[in-house]
């Protein structure tokens, strides 16, 4: 029996029915996916029918003012949080060094409140004068930067070891960027003057030393900086060497002469700044030596002399200036129970208000009204250093010293003054002395010095010999081109190298 044939329209009619439910599979698909969209988009716009808007706050007025202080609340606040914040740690303790600048901050430790309180106390009995417009500037605290510092930094000293704090207290006190890139220059030309036993200098080396260690300092270049550490170590070796020599009756060895009591005080007040911002112990008994020497040298009437041996021959401006910053310097090393120290000082501001003068200025020694243009900077400064900034004396000085400064403003004033006129070591004491005073005379006295000093500098970093030379070993002598260049350099760091009025 033979196969019946396949029917070719049953053959087609199967073939349709098959691609029609193939079709509606596709359509059935379509469908169910089209919904559940459509559920999707319906579910998400619910949910966020249901999120209440925030609303905009606004105020109907601005928030009231925050009250304003008084300069002299101001100073004494930011003085009390200072102190409040520091650690429990005697003002000078082992260092914390940094081998480069950064932005170390100090941990904080509880403190004894009876610390605070003396230590505020103490501040407050010390302030100078009180400036009109100057500010206290940026940075307050003392953690450390720009290259080292020990940790017991005195907050008055703190600024400049940041370079950023630096940079703020130049821009709140009237520095220029200028003024700094002729400090830098200075250091690196100073660098290449040391000689080899670590000392600079021919013929005052102890003297032209201290100075040019303390331009170091002032710049916060200790013996662990990155780009000066070996030349300021070799430094203060050098010092605490032929600081306090029993061989000279306690005065510097290798010095004699009236250059004996100059380099006394500028190598004591050397290495008391490196013991405060170092801690180092190396430094610290030549240091107090060197004070106590000083305290024993004083003269009945507060001054001291070129022999530096007590009595009653009556004192010396220019010599006593630098006697009474080794002294203030002891006192922020914290070194209090050196015997005398506090009544050596009371007694220091009795000889300067001694020299003073009718008309404003500070003489040479008592009864001799000499020399008063290049000295009543430093009865002013030395005032202002010890309680005394705000006593007539000082007041009177600081007219002193703006009617012969002049006006910078005005080209035509006779007194305007230039750097060829400037009396160098003179002209150190003004810059400290204005600079504490603040206000309006700094911001007067600033435009002149700054613009003359740092357009004089040399392409070397040096400075050039001028007009207001200081006789026997000064701008004259074969030390000149330092003891020059170590002092502007210090003029140029006081933006930054003390707070100005309460610390310095």
């Amino acid at each position: 029996m033979s196969k019946n044939p396949i029917d070719p329209v049953l053959d087609l009619h199967d073939h349709e029915i098959s691609k029609q439910s193939a079709k509606s599979k596709r359509n059935a698909t379509l469908v169910s996916v089209a919904v559940h969209v459509v559920l999707v988009l319906l579910a998400t716009l619910i949910v966020a029918m249901t999120i209440p808007e925030k609303e905009d706050v606004a105020f109907e007025s601005p928030p009231p003012p925050r009250p304003r202080l008084e300069p002299r609340k101001l100073e004494m606040q930011v003085r009390v949080n200072q102190l409040t914040r520091r650690s429990a740690r005697p003002q000078v303790q082992p260092r914390m060094m940094v081998d480069a600048p950064s932005d170390l901050a100090l941990p904080e430790v509880k403190q004894n409140p009876d610390v605070i309180k003396n230590q505020i106390v103490r501040n407050f009995n010390t302030m100078g004068m009180t400036g009109v417009g100057q500010g206290l500037g940026g940075g307050y605290g003392t953690g450390m930067g720009g290259g080292t510092g020990g940790m017991g930094l005195p907050a008055s000293m703190a600024d400049r070891c940041s370079a950023t704090n630096r940079s703020a207290r130049m821009r709140a006190t009237g520095g220029r960027a200028s003024s700094e890139r002729a400090v830098t220059n200075a250091l690196a030309w100073l660098q290449t003057q040391q000689n080899p036993d670590g000392s600079w200098g021919q013929q005052h080396k102890p003297a032209m030393t201290g100075l040019a260690v303390l331009a170091y300092l002032g710049h916060c270049e200790t013996p662990d900086s990155p780009m000066y550490g070996e030349t300021v170590k070799r430094g203060l070796d050098f010092l605490a060497e032929v600081a306090c020599s029993s061989g000279n009756n306690g005065l510097p060895a290798g010095t004699s002469g009236h250059a004996r009591s100059y380099s006394h005080g500028i190598v004591t007040y050397a290495l008391g700044e490196a013991y405060i911002m170092t801690g180092m112990p190396e430094y610290r008994d030549p240091f107090r030596c060197g004070v106590e020497v000083i305290i024993r040298a004083q003269q009945n009437d507060g001054g001291w002399v070129y022999a530096m041996n007590g009595g009653n021959e009556g004192g010396d401006t220019s010599v006593s200036g630098w006697q009474v910053q080794a002294m203030k310097s002891a006192y922020l090393a914290g070194l209090d129970d050196i015997e005398g120290l506090d009544a050596a000082l009371d007694k220091s501001m009795d000889f300067m208000k001694l020299v003073h003068q009718n008309d404003g200025g500070f003489a040479y020694r008592p009864g001799r009204n000499s020399h008063t243009d290049s000295l009543t900077g430093i009865g002013v400064f030395t005032l202002a250093m010890w309680k005394e900034g705000n006593s007539p004396e000082a007041r009177a000085g600081v007219n002193y010293i703006m009617n012969r400064v002049g006006d910078e403003r005005r080209r035509g004033d006779a007194r305007r003054l230039s750097y060829d006129s400037m009396h160098t070591y003179g002209m150190y004491y003004d810059v400290q002395a204005m600079f504490a005073v603040g206000g309006r005379e700094w911001r007067r006295f600033n435009d002149y010095f700054q613009s003359s000093l740092v357009e004089a500098q040399n392409a070397d970093g040096s400075w050039p010999p001028n007009g207001g030379n200081l006789a026997r070993g000064g701008d004259d002598g074969p030390d000149g081109q330092i003891y020059r260049t170590a002092l502007h350099t210090l003029m140029l760091e006081v933006y930054y190298r003390y707070l100005p009025v309460t610390d310095m």
